[in-house]
């Protein structure tokens, strides 16, 4: 009710500051530091069996506060603006308009049932719409680890080996295709989706994220 967002405004989701304008989940100062941030070099550990990743931001603020209001307080508002910004930048990368079609890192269904939608899925619909490239659910996920956002480095390697595969009867013999996901640290999550897509035929991966981690 517009009565009680006057009463009580929605605090800035970055710095949890009122915001200033109605309706806006991010206040002006941190809408101008987010744009402000360039997109980082791609990192010096690629991803296996990916071609190369590119990132919208880098992983500092106000990105992971937002993420945190997306992801795991279910602020879907802060989601859709940063999956707007993501597809505004989408044409600094000409590299991934190479693609078929867009397909976003799953969550497992328990996990999906839980949080109520895919953080990923809504960055690829709204780059999708950008690039005009179809996004596709390809994969699915068959293990339900815990989130590698916990795991130092040492612990996320190998650990989700196997834990990707394609949707029966897919067949993507000779596919473009760019995974896409919210953040990329050790690049093992993107390396496990592509060898998954690898298997199914897929001829090039190439990812992008809204942050390197």
């Amino acid at each position: 009710m517009r009565w009680l967002d006057w009463l009580m405004p929605e605090s800035c989701a970055a710095c949890r500051r009122d915001a200033p304008t109605r309706g806006a989940p991010i206040c002006l100062p941190c809408r101008r530091s987010l744009q402000s941030r360039l997109p980082p070099a791609e990192p010096a550990c690629a991803p296996a069996g990916v071609r190369l990743t590119r990132a919208a931001f880098p992983y500092e603020d106000p990105i992971p506060s937002l993420l945190r209001a997306f992801k795991y307080d279910a602020r879907l508002r802060v989601g859709r603006t940063l999956a707007r910004r993501f597809a505004a930048r989408w044409p600094l990368f000409p590299e991934l308009d190479f693609a078929h079609a867009l397909v976003p890192v799953p969550l497992h269904p328990r996990k999906r049932r839980q949080r109520g939608f895919n953080q990923a899925e809504i960055l690829g619909e709204a780059a999708a719409r950008t690039a005009g490239i179809p996004m596709l659910s390809l994969l699915c996920r068959s293990t339900d680890d815990p989130a590698q956002a916990g795991l130092d480095r040492r612990r996320r390697k190998g650990r989700l080996s196997g834990a990707f595969h394609v949707r029966d009867g897919v067949r993507l013999k000779g596919a473009n295709l760019v995974l896409i996901d919210d953040v990329a640290t050790t690049g093992e999550t993107l390396s496990a989706c592509a060898r998954a897509l690898r298997d199914a035929g897929a001829e090039e991966i190439r990812a992008y994220v809204l942050a390197f981690g």
